[in-house]
């Protein structure tokens, strides 16, 4: 089972957690409160398992644990979706050492992948004058999942492309089908359509006024926004996503606004 460090976010909302109970009072037996922890304990399930296990333990006096400190968890596999929990604890010496917990934290559910979706494209269709072009786009093994709809108008994508002499030119398109194999074609679901991680698929734009000028891959740049109708499911849950396609680059990527 290969393994994979979980990105940056889950290390953001970890330490969202973590901070809140490392300056939390220790509401264990006697009721202490305003201590300051000796160390957090780290719990972890992954979806569809009933129970917890720890998985990480940060001591202050192991030189492990302060406040400001984070925790990767570098032994997830992509593509589950794990819930992580933790408490903080408090040792006191009476007869004998006597270690007190605190709650548990609220449960923070987090899936194993991409922050920002990462995708190889490939231009299809051949520069020139043309009615509709077809892209190739594969998605990263480590991705989330993309859903594309189909807009129109207002909200339809934009083709944006410049030559050497930096010759520019903006025209709407219209996602109007895909396929899997480039031969058998099918209208974009009204639902959207998924590209699952590590899926290829082909991805059809039509030029809303019949005619445009599509370059491919070559020039300074050709590019289609979508700055509505995707949304990418990342480490941080869904978003307002803007998906991105650099032709000549052959790169594409799905970045979602998580504060939208």
């Amino acid at each position: 089972m290969r393994k994979y460090h979980i990105n940056k976010f889950i290390v953001l909302a970890l330490t969202a957690v973590l901070s809140a109970f490392m300056t939390s009072p220790v509401p264990a037996v006697g009721e202490a409160s305003g201590v300051r922890p000796d160390g957090v304990e780290f719990y972890r399930k992954a979806k569809g398992e009933s129970d917890y296990q720890k998985i990480k333990v940060l001591d202050a006096e192991k030189g492990r644990f302060d406040q400001g400190k984070t925790y990767e968890d570098a032994s997830v596999t992509p593509g589950e979706i794990y819930s992580y929990k933790v408490r903080t604890y408090k040792r006191f010496l009476g007869f004998l050492w006597k270690t007190d917990y605190s709650s548990f934290s609220e449960e923070v559910e987090i899936p194993a992948c991409n922050f920002a979706g990462k995708y190889e494209v490939k231009a299809i269709s051949a520069p020139g004058a043309v009615s509709e072009f077809v892209v190739q786009v594969t998605s990263d093994e480590y991705n989330g999942i993309l859903t594309l709809k189909s807009l129109q108008e207002e909200a339809a994508p934009v083709y944006s492309a410049a030559d050497e002499d930096q010759t520019c030119d903006e025209q709407a398109v219209t996602l109007s089908g895909y396929s899997l194999n480039n031969k058998d074609w099918a209208k974009i679901p009204e639902a959207g359509l998924e590209i699952l991680a590590g899926q290829s698929c082909y991805l059809k734009f039509t030029f809303t006024k019949g005619t445009g000028l599509f370059r491919g891959d070559t020039g300074t740049y050709s590019d289609v926004y979508m700055e509505e109708g995707a949304e990418y499911q990342g480490s941080a849950g869904f978003g307002s996503t803007l998906f991105t396609i650099h032709l000549t680059e052959g790169t594409a990527e799905a970045f979602s606004d998580y504060d939208n």
